[in-house]
């Protein structure tokens, strides 16, 4: 099953014979490669420094005729919505090949729908991936608790064959079962003062020095627009908080990646909880 969804419009199903609509094929295409390259000074070859993707296209090929969403005109009408450029849509669809529900965040690309035929458009439609990449519908969420120091305690003449840890750590483990880099979303609930979030997989990590998050309130961070708020209100930012020199927005590579909630001071309930996508390329 493919569905476009948008806010303030109906959700639509682009592969039901019974509505209307058959999907010929749904081409995921591939991202961009963004080329940062030079020409090596006196010397053949060049100077690559590519790391990152960008935008892809989307394109399906549909015939669309009468059927329970109505006549031909009426299902091309509800789709010529989803093809204005300044609407934000999501397609989602069951991958063929066992990986579950995906989604693909998009905009409207072009457009064809030659009227040749008495009883059947050929549509093709294709969308726009600004991201460039595609991610599990279902979201994932893991709690990670502050970080605290262990105070000393007794001390003893005897040598044990044995290391004792001076602080316990209460890093929460991320797992990203897809095969590129996840961007995540967090809140950082109070009481607490000069948080970090920290990354310590990759050693990366946010810091705002000088914070404070009261209790009943949360700082929300989102590590694709690079925002961070009070409750998720835009219009109360505290990016300007945010220790520039020594921060990194990570992310979350394939794997298992080990993330750590190290506040300067804390009180309970304070914590903070984690959400992300398992992300791919295909």
């Amino acid at each position: 099953m493919i569905t476009i969804t948008s806010p303030g419009l109906e959700e639509l199903t682009l592969d039901d014979w019974d509505a209307g609509i058959a999907c010929e094929s749904l081409d995921l295409g591939h991202p961009n490669v963004r080329a940062v390259v030079a020409d090596r000074p006196g010397a053949h070859g060049t100077i690559d420094e590519t790391r990152y993707f960008g935008a892809r296209s989307v394109a399906l090929k549909l015939n669309v005729f009468a059927g329970t969403y109505g006549s031909r005109r009426a299902i091309l009408d509800r789709i010529a919505p989803f093809c204005d450029p300044g609407r934000r849509s999501v397609i989602r669809y069951e991958d063929p090949t066992g990986g579950g529900t995906r989604a693909l965040d998009v905009r409207a690309g072009d457009a064809s729908a030659p009227l040749t035929n008495p009883t059947l458009t050929e549509m093709a439609v294709s969308w726009i991936v600004p991201a460039g990449l595609i991610y599990a519908d279902d979201s994932k969420t893991e709690t990670a608790q502050p970080f605290t120091e262990v105070a000393p305690g007794l001390t003893f003449d005897a040598t044990f064959p044995a290391s004792f840890p001076s602080f316990t750590s209460s890093a929460a483990a991320l797992l990203n079962e897809g095969t590129l880099d996840a961007h995540w979303t967090a809140e950082l609930y109070g009481p607490f003062t000069g948080p970090a979030l920290i990354n310590r997989t990759t050693g990366e990590g946010l810091y705002f020095p000088g914070l404070t998050i009261a209790a009943g309130d949360y700082l929300h961070l989102d590590s694709l627009q690079r925002t961070v708020t009070v409750n998720s209100i835009a219009t109360a930012t505290r990016y300007g908080y945010l220790d520039f020199v020594n921060s990194t927005w990570w992310t979350l590579g394939p794997g298992e990646t080990m993330v750590e909630f190290s506040p300067a001071s804390s009180a309970p309930p304070a914590s903070a909880t984690i959400h992300w996508h398992d992300t791919y390329l295909i």
